[in-house]
């Protein structure tokens, strides 16, 4: 008799089958165009949606803008975003365990609402999609 030892991880489809659990951010972005604002979430998401409000775009990365996280690979060096311009939102069915909000340039301040369906699974289990082949376009 096999005695395994099942739990909560990326590869359990469980874990994204259920409804998941929200999270609701805001960020008001800095006027600094070469610096990216981190969303982390408690766990792995199922989806996430991004609304800006303001009529300048806003970019939404998987790694920072600037290396300042202490991440391999930038999103500057591989345009490695997503642009939503101006007043519009995007929802993204991904997993992942923080996203980078940033702006293309200096318009003022903008603020940027972040809606997340979460799973049931730690960030911890989730691995960094910073550097991961395939990510960057």
């Amino acid at each position: 008799m096999s005695t395994q030892n099942y739990r909560v991880g990326l590869n359990h489809v469980g874990s994204y089958q259920v409804s998941g659990q929200p999270h609701i951010s805001q960020v008001t972005l800095t006027t600094n165009a070469n610096h990216s604002d981190r969303i982390e979430f408690p766990n792995v998401t199922k989806t996430v949606i991004v609304r800006s409000n303001d009529i300048s775009a806003v970019r939404v990365h998987f790694s920072p803008y600037t290396a300042s996280y202490g991440y391999t690979d930038d999103a500057s060096t591989s345009n490695n975003f997503i642009t939503l311009s101006g007043s519009g939102q995007i929802e993204l069915d991904v997993k992942c365990k923080e996203v980078f909000i940033s702006a293309p340039a200096a318009a003022g301040s903008e603020v940027v609402e972040i809606y997340a369906e979460l799973t049931s699974i730690p960030k911890e289990r989730m691995f960094s999609l910073d550097g991961v082949e395939g990510v960057s376009s």
